[in-house]
């Protein structure tokens, strides 16, 4: 699967449900080259999932945050292990 499958399927499952690992559910948008989720005021760029997967540390939320430099850890955890988008 390639980071283009994975961005096709993030935006095949915008509006939906989905949780963070404490449990908080949002729903997100997706506008050209970004994610808008429900319950955040920025957009998390296409290039930070990309460097999220790449990264190898997904499970890892310090290091994506403190290493890569990736505020949206949470948001991009929550949407990149979801079975939604790792099945499609």
């Amino acid at each position: 699967m390639t980071f283009d499958d994975v961005w096709a399927a993030i935006c095949r499952h915008a509006g939906e449900r989905f949780f963070r690992l404490a449990g908080r559910p949002f729903s997100y948008a997706v506008e050209q080259n970004s994610l808008k989720p429900s319950t955040w005021d920025q957009s998390i760029p296409r290039t930070d999932f990309e460097r999220a997967l790449a990264s190898g540390h997904l499970h890892d939320l310090r290091k994506l945050k403190e290493e890569f430099g990736i505020e949206a850890h949470t948001y991009l955890h929550a949407i990149l292990t979801d079975p939604r988008i790792k099945k499609d």
